[in-house]
């Protein structure tokens, strides 16, 4: 027999078909009963700093978040064994990334012992993504360069705002959109 005509692996174990352990006389709970205790790899107590830190850090996709919460979990020792995969799983099973900010799931909120209003509070205060004070600047030169299409656009427009270092934090992310916005 091949290992697919006998089992499946799911979820980082082996599902074995219920008509190979009725042909050995084994029922699932049985075979449950022979499985080692599964630890959790997310240690229970970095649940609710998981969530504050995905409160705290909006602009922080999946793969940002998940390399931010690592290196601060291990940062200080507690938890040197904590895997990329780990967080990755946990942060999937927490929130959903949506409207460039993380939602955390209600029953995750109550199992940490936060109520919706205390998660907002949490998150920092939407600032524009893009500065006022370059929509301006924005539509000139968007008028004054008429064959730049999208990307360069974007690239020559984000180059020559953060060249004198006052706009150091803008990314090509919002300038994409404030042109979209604008044009």
């Amino acid at each position: 027999r091949k290992i697919a005509d006998v089992a499946e692996y799911k979820g980082r174990r082996w599902e074995i078909k219920v008509e190979v352990l009725t042909s050995v006389g084994m029922t699932a709970e049985e075979a449950d009963a022979i499985r080692p205790e599964e630890e959790s790899e997310f240690p229970d107590d970095l649940v609710k700093p998981l969530v504050e830190f995905l409160l705290l850090n909006p602009k922080l996709q999946s793969k940002g978040a998940r390399e931010s919460f690592l290196e601060t979990s291990q940062a200080n020792g507690s938890h040197p064994d904590l895997t990329k995969a780990a967080v990755q799983r946990k942060i999937a099973d927490v929130a959903e990334y949506k409207g460039r900010r993380w939602e955390i799931k209600v029953e995750v909120l109550t199992s940490v012992g936060m109520t919706a209003e205390e998660a907002d509070a949490i998150r920092p205060e939407e600032e524009s993504e893009f500065p006022d004070d370059l929509v301006k600047p924005l539509v000139e030169f968007l008028l004054l360069n008429p064959k730049l299409q999208s990307k360069g656009a974007r690239e020559s427009f984000l180059e020559t705002s953060q060249a004198n270092g006052s706009h150091p934090d803008l990314t090509k992310a919002a300038v994409q959109r404030k042109i979209a916005d604008v044009a």
